[in-house]
């Protein structure tokens, strides 16, 4: 497709424009989910400490670690606190111990749990209209700290989760704005390009358009809009049959590309779950059906890269 330089311009604005804004989400998610993983690291130390250690050397790190909240801790350990720490649970129990609480408490009716250690106190409970009752479970401290790293680290790597599936809707948010941008530009300059679009305007439409540009509008706006409705697969077909870019032969990871695209729409549609549609498409096990999608930041961080060369190469074969 032979193009003018004007055009290639335009293109290039645009290209550079959707790459900025990737890389400037993709890195504000980034440094939010390395903070969390640092945040997961300490607490893993303080889990191991928590099996190891005095615990008088467990309450100064667990302190030094509480540093930042609100509530000031007392350095003063009572030796009625050393004693009863000597009959602690292992982690093990102590998590049996502490859901067994909130199961019975759940079934006598209660919504709001609190777990407290001997100096500190740690709340847990069910968001509910209904009216607020209470109950509370008395832990020794080192009991208490096992709970309390479970606990935040089981929420640490929920928000790290939700952090990385959020990242990839959004990049593929991107990636299909930017391939809606690049086209309507080409049918700007080259609205010729629009005689093979099998969707055709409604009579309606037709007779509405006051101008042959008006009329043009709409009809490049048709064609625009089915970009950001259709599956990879489609996408990949329509760009085949335009612009003669054979992404499924010739880019290298269009396979990593085409899943990635099908894992966002299980995470938007489906609530991550895999169904039997899905897995086909994807080829998976059939034993696969029902299960969650489980992404980590590592596969985000290569499939970032991918989505962000597809398009590169999407671009710079429209310039051949």
């Amino acid at each position: 497709m032979i193009m003018r330089d004007s055009l290639k311009d335009d293109l290039n604005i645009i290209i550079n424009h959707y790459l900025t804004d990737m890389m400037n989400a993709f890195r504000s998610s980034r440094n939010a989910w390395i903070s969390l993983e640092k945040d997961k690291e300490k607490y893993k130390i303080l889990l191991e400490k928590a099996k190891t250690s005095n615990l008088n050397e467990l309450m100064e790190f667990f302190t030094s670690m509480q540093s930042n909240e609100k509530r000031q801790r007392d350095s003063y350990i009572p030796v009625e606190i050393l004693e009863n720490d000597k009959d602690c649970l292992s982690y093990e129990e102590t998590l049996k111990k502490v859901e067994d609480f909130i199961e019975d408490s759940k079934s006598q009716g209660f919504n709001q749990f609190i777990i407290a250690g001997d100096y500190s106190v740690s709340l847990k409970g069910i968001e509910s209209n209904e009216e607020r009752r209470r109950t509370t479970l008395k832990l020794p401290q080192r009991e208490y700290i096992y709970w309390n790293c479970n606990d935040f680290l089981d929420k640490l790597h929920k928000r790290i989760t939700h952090l990385a599936k959020m990242t990839l809707v959004y990049q593929f948010s991107l990636f299909e704005a930017c391939l809606k941008d690049l086209f309507r530009k080409i049918y700007e300059y080259k609205p010729e390009l629009l005689r093979s679009n099998s969707k055709n305007l409604t009579n309606k439409e037709i007779i509405d358009s006051q101008t042959r540009e008006e009329l043009l509008i709409k009809m490049i706006d048709n064609e625009v809009d089915w970009w950001g409705y259709q599956s990879i697969d489609k996408i990949a077909k329509r760009i085949i049959s335009r612009f003669n870019i054979n992404l499924k032969r010739d880019f290298k990871s269009w396979r990593e590309l085409r899943e990635a695209n099908y894992i966002r729409n299980i995470i938007v549609h489906n609530s991550g779950i895999i169904n039997e549609k899905s897995c086909k498409k994807l080829e998976y096990d059939p034993s696969r059906i029902g299960e969650c999608i489980d992404i980590n930041t590592e596969y985000i961080e290569k499939i970032y890269a991918i989505i962000r060369e597809s398009l590169s190469y999407i671009y710079k074969s429209l310039l051949v």
